[in-house]
């Protein structure tokens, strides 16, 4: 079956085996929080990024299989 189990984008998570996280794009903007700069001494604005944690059953249109290699 066709799930993020089975995609070679998904990382599993040894804690958590039903959660991991895709890797099919670069991280993306999660959102803006306030930074301290090094050159000013007050909160700069700061961008925090992440990759989406995906439940191991869960399936999307970019799925593609993992190919295993074999000594």
């Amino acid at each position: 079956m066709e799930n993020c189990r089975t995609c070679k984008f998904w990382t599993g998570n040894r804690k958590r085996p039903q959660v991991g996280q895709c890797r099919r794009f670069p991280p993306q903007p999660a959102g803006v929080v306030p930074v301290q700069s090094l050159l000013a001494h007050k909160p700069q604005p700061g961008v925090i990024y992440g990759i989406p944690d995906v439940n191991a059953d869960f399936w999307c249109g970019e799925h593609q299989v993992q190919v295993e290699l074999n000594d």
